[in-house]
């Protein structure tokens, strides 16, 4: 009984401190409007508001398990909700963008530190037949956060000024800081004597700073800079992997990847939420610069995909534990690909929302399942560092579903019409599901066939 409280006491510490998180993600948006405003900044200054959070949190996952096993889990994750909590309160007193930007920064190292190092820390604490039903509560949380992001943050920026709207993560901080100084363990375990991997922090931190800066310049159509920064991120990253074979403790070890299921969601992680993000953008634009949607219309499509993925979530443990991943994820999937075409097509307002509760069915469907098999696939002493790889996977995924997806489209609206390349954009993400879809058919039936090849020769040799 005492292990299963100390075990939903630090669940629900790392819960609150990913709510934390993603609040402070997706509330910058609506306040946008108000900051420019404020502050004279133009379009492409205010994306820096989100993107220098999105760099930090980055580089904060980084360094995240070493500083966990030097130092002890207890006081990194404490101590960066104290880091996040002291750039939020910052943010009160700033009057210009030249603050306002690094101090972003600064809360987004922090909650870098924090979110790899909770998960893995949350899922050390169940088995591997256990951790679905973890995987559903991150799910969730991820699921509420965007939902209440832009109620809260819209009430508050009517009433209030811009700084108010940025301070709203401060009380759930300082409640996590509260809740983990009084359950986190104590003292912490013992710290192991790792050499901290200085060149490896250097070349995968400049690596992934220039990959999201080249991703920034080719969403906003600066084609030769995003180049130029993505060539430039290709040798760093690959001059830290020929790094990271030849020491003993890298930063990051990819040997993790080794493992099929959890190689195989991270990939799928990419081809399924992340392309959603890009490609819900480009219908919010598609809905309201060439069907002529309002704003308030086009945004409430989000509740039958809200509907759909709370749905899928609620039904994944019990239907994981009874038909396994494989059948689910080829569910989720096959769910997609009608959701993309009716979003193409946009014949009325009720086909584009049976879209939308398709694509929250499918996707909430594949990433939850994607995620419960990965990490049930792995041994506790490999979790370290595979939250770390999921963490960073799941922002860049992200920012390469934006990146892919406006690319295509603007590719294709110079060889089609315009709304003839939103459709194609579209169809072109249903046929992404498809393969992957029929990847995995044929990786299941490969694997069906292989357990009947053994089981009969394991017969012929009993007879």
């Amino acid at each position: 009984m005492a292990l299963l409280n100390l075990r939903r006491r630090i669940t629900l510490f790392y819960l609150l401190g990913f709510f934390v998180d993603l609040i402070n993600t997706f509330i910058t948006a609506v306040v946008s409007p108000k900051i420019g405003e404020a502050l004279h900044a133009d379009v492409a200054t205010l994306a820096w508001v989100s993107t220098a959070y999105l760099l930090g949190l980055m580089l904060g996952m980084l360094p995240s398990r070493w500083l966990g096993q030097r130092m002890g889990e207890r006081p990194v994750l404490l101590g960066s909700l104290v880091f996040f909590s002291g750039a939020t309160l910052l943010i009160a007193w700033s009057g210009q963008m030249a603050t306002l930007l690094p101090l972003r920064g600064l809360q987004g190292f922090a909650a870098g530190l924090f979110i790899p190092l909770g998960q893995a820390l949350v899922y050390r604490l169940y088995s591997a037949h256990e951790r679905p039903r973890v995987t559903m509560a991150i799910m969730a949380i991820g699921l509420l956060a965007p939902a209440v992001s832009p109620l809260a943050g819209g009430w508050l920026s009517q009433r209030m000024p811009w700084q108010w709207v940025l301070l709203a993560s401060l009380p759930m901080a300082l409640l996590a800081l509260l809740l983990g100084d009084c359950w986190l363990p104590r003292p912490p375990a013992a710290a192991r004597n790792e050499p901290f991997d200085g060149k490896g922090l250097l070349l995968a931190g400049a690596g992934v700073a220039s990959g999201l800066l080249g991703m920034t310049d080719a969403g906003g159509g600066q084609g030769g800079m995003a180049m130029a920064w993505a060539t430039l991120a290709a040798i760093l990253l690959g001059s830290y992997l020929r790094h990271s074979r030849r020491i003993a403790a890298p930063l990051l070890d990819f040997s993790v990847m080794r493992e099929p299921v959890f190689a195989g969601s991270m990939m799928l992680y990419l081809a399924v939420p992340g392309l959603f993000i890009g490609v819900n953008l480009l219908a919010m634009l598609y809905l309201q610069a060439d069907l002529g949607w309002t704003a308030s219309a086009a945004g409430s499509l989000m509740l039958p995909w809200t509907v759909g993925a709370a749905l899928a979530i609620a039904c994944t443990t019990w239907c994981y534990r009874s038909f396994g991943p494989t059948p689910l994820l080829l569910l989720g999937l096959a769910l997609q690909i009608p959701g993309y075409a009716l979003l193409a097509l946009a014949y009325s307002t009720s086909s584009l929302m049976i879209a939308y509760a398709l694509l929250g069915v499918g996707g909430s469907l594949c990433t939850s399942v994607a995620q419960s098999a990965a990490f049930s696939a792995l041994a506790s002493s490999e979790l370290g560092q595979a939250s770390t790889l999921w963490a960073l996977n799941r922002q860049l995924s992200f920012c390469l579903g934006v990146t892919a997806v406006s690319l295509f489209f603007s590719l294709l609206t110079m060889l089609l019409g315009t709304r003839q390349a939103y459709q194609a954009t579209f169809m072109l993400a249903g046929g992404v599901q498809a393969t992957c879809l029929a990847v995995l058919f044929c990786l299941r039936i490969r694997s069906l066939v292989k357990r009947k090849e053994r089981h009969e020769s394991v017969s012929e040799r009993s007879h």
